[in-house]
């Protein structure tokens, strides 16, 4: 069974957080939540058996190639079994089911090995997560056989441009209206399919490349590159603003900067779940700031959503909340390390010429005296953000998705009801998030009702 939820997973980064004793590793972690939350953050934490976790595991499964070996099938799901057991929540991230009649039973036949393999036990059944492209199988399919023999746990379908775009093709368009009025019909169901973008993750750091998004964190549904390790932390703006929402900036800036500071610290006390984000966590040290309340501030400020004025003003505040994150990581990696990931990347450590690879090298010392960082990405936001948390939503503040743009990962849980919209406002939304999300510009803004 899993253990009450405190903190997030990971395995010790560095070797003389290995040498701790496992008492002074967690008391260590339990101070650093400690003084998050009394910065009014909310650092996303479990306690799994092996001890101190964050964010949950992904898992890359392709149900055809169990079906081809006993063996296969029954180490993976072991793996899995292993994982919720020990107290860490699953997404897997189901690839190539096959053409549809023959996906929708491969799909059968491998959420009936699952469910045997944990002997049908509902609460650790509701810790395993499905993400499914969509236009693989029909989604009514797909929520019905995952619902059904698995539970209720979170079922993602990841939308691409052939569900975003008009089509000139009636049958893929047929499809794709399908897809949006399924959607639409079961947002509200108990366990209700959850829609996500297939957008990439982005860093701030110029030497460093963009990655592909193929898997989704359990904690916040952060769509992350596969294997990769995040330490979550929320952070809701109106704990930072007063009943006008106008921001109190040295409180917000105490904060993200709290996030960085001590954020940095947990990460080499937490233990890691796979192998391959064990790695990760060392390479990459990834924290997810997750920044939510913007539509609440904007009810607070008490100004029309729609304005371009307000997006504005809200691009401001988000702009300078992503500035203080970043040059507090850059201060960082000049007082301790950079980021593993940057020493890797070195143009200079292959190249055999002697003088060659001494340019090349003054060359990146000099970008790293600029641009070096601590951390590979940290801001995180999810299209919902920008709606109010209570009451009736007004389709108006849609116009505020632009902000987007600044974020470097996205996330798709905890969507909201949508009392008094239609679907064509419910697509309209979705598919404009997603638009931003694939064209983002920092430093650009779209204009409202495009």
């Amino acid at each position: 069974m899993l253990q009450k939820s405190i903190a997030f997973d990971a395995l010790p980064a560095r070797q003389e957080t290995c040498r701790r004793p496992p008492e002074s590793v967690t008391d260590m972690a339990c101070s650093l939540v400690a003084s998050l939350r009394g910065l009014g953050l909310r650092p996303g934490l479990l306690r799994g058996k092996s001890g101190l976790t964050a964010g949950g595991a992904d898992l890359q499964v392709w149900p055809r190639e169990l079906d081809q070996s006993k063996l296969a099938a029954g180490h993976f799901l072991g793996r899995v079994a292993a994982l919720i057991d020990g107290g860490i929540p699953v997404t897997l991230s189901l690839r190539e089911l096959g053409p549809c009649d023959s996906g929708i039973q491969v799909l059968e036949d491998f959420c009936s090995r699952l469910r045997n393999s944990l002997g049908a036990d509902k609460p650790l059944m509701s810790k395993i997560g499905l993400s499914l492209r969509s236009h693989q199988i029909p989604l009514q399919a797909y929520f019905l056989i995952s619902r059904t023999l698995l539970g209720c746990g979170p079922r993602y379908v990841i939308l691409d441009s052939l569900q975003m775009q008009r089509h000139k093709n009636d049958r893929v368009q047929e499809e794709t209206d399908r897809n949006w009025s399924f959607l639409w019909r079961q947002r509200t169901a108990e366990a209700s399919l959850i829609p996500a973008y297939g957008a990439g993750v982005r860093t701030g750091c110029p030497l460093l490349g963009d990655e592909s998004a193929e898997a989704i964190l359990p904690l916040h549904g952060i769509q992350v590159p596969a294997g990769s390790a995040w330490l979550p932390i929320g952070l809701h703006l109106t704990r930072f603003a007063d009943g006008n929402g106008q921001i109190n900036w040295p409180l917000l800036q105490t904060a993200l900067e709290g996030c960085i500071d001590l954020g940095d610290q947990l990460l080499d006390v937490l233990g890691w779940p796979t192998a391959c984000q064990r790695s990760d966590a060392w390479l990459n040290r990834r924290l997810g700031i997750v920044i939510s309340g913007i539509g609440d501030l904007v009810q607070k400020r008490g100004v029309d959503p729609a304005g371009f004025k307000c997006l504005q003003w809200l691009d401001q505040i988000i702009l300078r909340v992503r500035k203080t994150l970043w040059d507090r990581s850059r201060v960082i990696a000049g007082q301790t390390e950079l980021l593993p990931a940057l020493a890797r990347s070195d143009p200079s450590a292959d190249l055999c010429d002697h003088a060659h690879r001494q340019n090349w090298q003054r060359r990146w010392r000099l970008a790293l005296a600029n641009s070096a960082v601590r951390h590979r990405n940290l801001l995180v936001m999810s299209p919902y953000s920008v709606l109010p948390e209570g009451g009736d939503v007004e389709a108006g503040f849609t116009d505020l998705l632009p902000v987007l743009a600044h974020a470097d990962a996205y996330a798709f849980a905890g969507k909201p009801t949508l009392s008094g919209w239609n679907i064509r406002d419910f697509k309209n939304f979705h598919s404009r998030a997603w638009a931003v999300m694939q064209g983002r510009n920092a430093r650009s803004l779209i204009a409202g009702g495009v």
